[in-house]
């Protein structure tokens, strides 16, 4: 089974390269799209180079020693971007500030404007008003937000200070999780320091870096924490229960917990295990699950927009071919549901739809679609810079340029954003190969990664997305791109 997932995972991560590199690809060989190119293929050249020396060095200090200089680097990168670069909560990051701030003032989950009319506007219909009680987000962040609000005072700053504390506790997390090779746990945790997207998002009130952190710290739980201790099962349950929250990936965590128990346990003891981690699951849920039953009178364990992603994001993927005269009428009505839960119910329903007009349209039909998907999940990684770095966008327009940065300043860090992303992807292609190589290592110490990796990848390629959403699982290529760079090192040195 583990070879199986292994060469999966070396399946997803050759897709994702072909994607990122289409995506540098001119339409045309214009000089522009050549310069691009050339210029992402040095940044990534150099990054390379800088780092494998300072791998190299790093190898020859003592391991705590090591790992305090990598924490460092990381904790002070990640603080010079937070205090140079100001920028304006904007979208989906002031919407989080809001709910967070309606939260603290006893108003519940509640849009109250001005930003949070961007969700009325593009989700949940113009015919409401504000302010809207609502279900539309998943809860983590702004309840995160919330009770750093409770103590600190209602100002961005605490949740962005935590945005560092959390980020540094990544790096530390991705270290600890192959401690049992510091060559491969060193080159991982330096590779997280330098990703651009995880330093960049430091200064962002959203889901990236506290996602990151529970996602790991699920992740260690599983693979660290001896079977015979019995707070084990009780705190993953309510670690992938509030994972789950700050970012509407119930059904994903729940398989890869449930592939991690089933291969390893004999029956009784899987349905010992599954039962206490499903019990917390639910418990660490409840209170949430609760409130939206009271307010909707719906059955919604996280959020609505879950259906109505899915649906919206089906039907961009779906090709303008195989929308006939009763899908436009039906989805237009879908569209104008008033009732948000209702709206996401049928969210599901049209999404199943959209598959089965694919599916009829033959294998050609479907693995474009797959290959669209993949594409528009995996093809850049330039999104988090554009929000780190904004100050202008639909309902908060400030007098000024749109952007912190220069056009010229932009483009250089979006150069080094993708050079380092095509970095990355191959490496950890590299590092996949490598752990099959020797006998699925990887795999074998790290299942559940593994397993939300390769869901989470085969999820994104069914609908039409967008490329922030693959931050949550930059943190798996990483890690198998910090074994890429031992792997190709260690070939290196024995071909001399």
């Amino acid at each position: 089974m583990k070879r199986i997932i292994n060469s999966f995972l070396i399946v997803a991560i050759g897709i994702i390269l072909a994607a990122a590199t289409s995506s540098v690809i001119p339409k045309s060989f214009q000089l522009s799209g050549l310069v691009s190119i050339l210029s992402i293929l040095i940044f990534a050249s150099l990054i390379g180079s800088v780092f494998f020396l300072i791998s190299h060095w790093l190898d020859l200090l003592h391991p705590k020693i090591g790992l305090i200089i990598i924490l460092g680097i990381g904790f002070c990168l990640r603080l010079c971007w937070l205090v140079s670069i100001h920028n304006e909560q904007v979208s989906d990051f002031a919407i989080y500030a809001e709910l967070s701030k309606a939260l603290v003032a006893g108003k519940g989950y509640t849009l109250t404007g001005p930003v949070g009319a961007e969700d009325l506007i593009r989700y949940l219909g113009p015919d409401k008003h504000l302010p809207y009680t609502t279900a539309n987000r998943a809860p983590g962040a702004p309840l995160w937000g919330a009770f750093l609000f409770k103590i600190f005072g209602s100002h961005k700053i605490s949740y962005l200070i935590s945005n560092l504390l959390l980020g540094t506790g990544t790096i530390w997390l991705l270290y600890l999780l192959l401690e049992k090779n510091r060559f491969w746990a060193r080159r991982a945790a330096l590779l997280w320091v330098f990703y651009p997207p995880a330093f960049m998002a430091v200064n962002l009130f959203g889901t990236e870096t506290l996602f990151s952190f529970s996602l790991l710290l699920t992740a260690y739980l599983i693979s660290h924490w001896k079977e015979d201790n019995p707070f084990k099962y009780p705190l993953i349950g309510a670690a992938v229960g509030w994972t789950a929250l700050v970012r509407s990936m119930l059904l994903p965590l729940c398989a890869s917990v449930l592939l991690t128990i089933i291969p390893a346990n004999k029956p009784r003891q899987i349905l010992q295990k599954t039962g206490i981690f499903f019990l917390f699951l639910i418990l660490t849920l409840s209170p949430w699950t609760i409130r939206n039953w009271k307010v909707f009178h719906r059955f919604i364990p996280v959020c609505t927009m879950e259906g109505e992603f899915l649906g919206r994001h089906t039907s961009n993927l779906l090709p303008e071919a195989l929308k006939d005269e009763k899908w436009r009428v039906r989805y237009a009505a879908w569209r104008n549901t008033p009732n948000e839960a209702d709206r996401s119910s049928e969210g599901y329903r049209i999404a199943v739809d959209n598959w089965l007009r694919i599916l009829r349209g033959g294998p050609l039909q479907v693995i474009h679609c797959l290959w669209l998907g993949s594409k528009a999940a995996f093809a850049d990684d330039v999104d988090i810079l554009f929000w780190s770095v904004r100050r202008s966008y639909f309902l908060v327009r400030n007098p000024g340029e749109e952007f912190v940065l220069s056009k010229n300043g932009l483009l250089k860090w979006a150069w080094f954003s993708s050079g380092f992303y095509l970095l990355v992807i191959l490496l950890a292609f590299c590092g996949a190969a490598f752990s099959l190589y020797k006998k699925s290592f990887f795999v074998e110490h790290q299942l559940f990664l593994s397993c939300y990796f390769l869901i989470f990848f085969l999820a994104h390629s069914l609908v039409l997305g967008l490329t922030r959403y693959h931050f949550s699982v930059m943190t798996v290529l990483v890690m198998l791109a910090g074994i890429g760079i031992y792997g190709s090192q260690s070939k290196i040195a024995s071909s001399k």
